[in-house]
């Protein structure tokens, strides 16, 4: 809390003050700190708080005893109260205050005994960690949370960094772009626990009756309305936070010993990971890209992607070694042009170099953000994958529109710049990786450089993003999935039903 002299009556609208770096270096320290800003505060606050702080300054009385405090920090506090106001008062006028707020106590969650009971007879749970789960600030929770319960875990593609890839309970990722073994997992588990998630469609698949078709499912989110869709069958809803969840349930349930169950799932992850060997070496498939980058990236590196094959490879395949990583794309929209300006912010952020993944036609739609790269040497690393145009609807209209295109290349109506020449006009480091014998040493230079780079990968034009969910047209013309655990290219079926724990649909 801040008390200022007479001179507070100066301050015309609502008085509040930004304490900067010094206070930023407090809150990296673990401080807790209260911030007063023009507009809302950044924290949940009672309604009234802008008035009683308000009257606090004009009256001169916070309610507190004088103390010297933190000088440098008082004397930033009068710095900037100077330069947005244009008045500095006296260092020995401004009181600084610790501010360590009411711990919240557990919540009484409504059919927490429901759910304890389906938990104690289930032999196959599983946690599906969604976004939610982040949004609560409750990653550690979930990640002690399964260790200690023994809880095999699959999760969304805004998930995909809160288990490193050899945590025994991490499993894989789910949805019709997941992969093998997540799906297998869940369809084959007896008891869901979703949380934080919407289980949109493409987690779910489009067959929503066939999702976990023989398991219990039970939502835990704060957001009762999005799970009010009609598509997936929920035995039981839950509407809390998913933090609250954690800490009420953590004490309320024995630990399984689910060797046989969470080694099943073990075996699923190691029998089936995404990358699979043999791709062609004249260009460089994404997935031996993404493999590599995942064996390359420091074990606090950040990594964002965007839209079409740089949102579902990178989503699908990028493994991390450590839970100091991050992986941020742009979910449910995987809107195009969302990499450049993300991994900008990302490395203002954090204050260290991002790696950046887009297409060579996402790449276009946010170009200008090159030049704010260029006018603050922003250390990001900006992949381009190019694959001569829009693979995603290039690979939709060959399947089903028997080969006919529109708005793909240049044959069919959309070409685009050379690379090269954008990072010469925009005056940045360009590098250029033509097939799998440069990738290696070139890509760890791009990762290596200091300051920002543009990295060119040619990629295969006609690529398939795989495993995938597989769709047929129907008798009528319409559109017919498989069961999500039924993925393309699809095993042998005896391989097939010999992995199946339960009947396959």
């Amino acid at each position: 809390m801040i008390k200022l002299s007479d001179a507070a009556y100066e301050i015309d609208g609502q008085p509040m003050f930004k304490v900067l770096d010094k206070v930023q270096k407090l809150e990296r320290e673990g401080k807790k700190i209260l911030h007063f800003e023009l507009g809302e505060p950044d924290f949940d606050t009672p309604d009234n708080i802008i008035n009683v702080c308000v009257d606090a300054l004009k009256s001169g009385d916070t309610h507190y005893t004088n103390s010297m405090g933190l000088f440098e920090l008082r004397e930033a506090v009068a710095e900037t109260t100077f330069k947005s106001r244009g008045f500095k008062p006296n260092i020995d006028q401004i009181l600084l205050k610790h501010f360590t707020p009411e711990a919240k106590t557990n919540q009484e969650i409504k059919g927490i005994d429901q759910f304890i009971e389906m938990y104690a007879q289930a032999e196959r749970p599983i946690i599906l960690a969604g976004n939610g789960v982040r949004l609560s600030g409750s990653v550690d929770k979930l990640r002690v949370f399964a260790n200690k319960n023994n809880m095999p875990c699959v999760v969304s593609y805004l998930a995909a960094d809160f288990f490193e890839q050899d945590n025994l309970n991490y499993v894989g990722r789910l949805g019709i772009k997941g992969d093998r073994a997540g799906n297998f997992a869940i369809q084959n588990s007896d008891l869901i626990i979703s949380l934080g998630s919407r289980l949109s469609v493409c987690l779910t698949g489009f067959e929503y009756e066939l999702f976990g078709k023989n398991s219990k499912l039970v939502v835990i989110d704060i957001d009762e309305d999005e799970h009010k869709k009609d598509t997936v069958n929920i035995d039981q809803f839950i509407h809390t936070d998913v933090r609250y969840f954690l800490e009420n349930i953590e004490s309320k349930i024995t630990p399984k010993t689910l060797g046989n169950w969470q080694n099943k799932c073990i075996h699923w992850k190691n029998k089936w990971p995404v990358y699979q060997k043999g791709y062609d070496i004249d260009t460089v498939n994404m997935y031996e890209f993404i493999k590599t980058l995942s064996e390359l990236a420091n074990e606090d590196s950040i990594v964002v992607s965007d839209a079409g094959s740089s949102y579902y490879v990178t989503s699908q395949s990028f493994t991390l070694k450590s839970n100091k990583q991050r992986y941020i794309t742009s979910g449910a929209q995987a809107d195009m042009g969302f990499t450049l300006p993300v991994a900008i912010g990302a490395s203002v952020a954090a204050n260290k170099p991002v790696i950046g993944i887009t297409g060579d036609g996402s790449f276009q739609l946010n170009i200008q953000e090159l030049q704010t790269i260029k006018h603050y040497n922003f250390p990001v690393k900006l992949i381009v994958w190019n694959n001569n145009g829009y693979l995603s609807i290039r690979a939709t209209q060959n399947k089903f529109f028997d080969g006919r295109k529109i708005g793909t290349d240049s044959e069919s109506g959309v070409s685009f710049p050379e690379v090269e020449k954008i990072a010469n006009a925009y005056g940045l480091p360009y590098v250029k990786i033509n097939n799998v014998s440069e990738l290696r040493e070139k890509l760890a230079s791009v990762i290596t450089a200091v300051g920002p780079v543009i990295c060119e990968v040619i990629c295969p034009e006609n690529q398939e993003i795989i495993p995938a969910v597989s769709a047929v047209k129907n008798k009528g013309g319409g559109m017919a999935s498989k069961p999500i655990e039924d993925m393309y290219p699809f095993l042998e079926r005896d391989e097939f039903l010999n992995e199946m724990n339960i009947k396959p649909i």
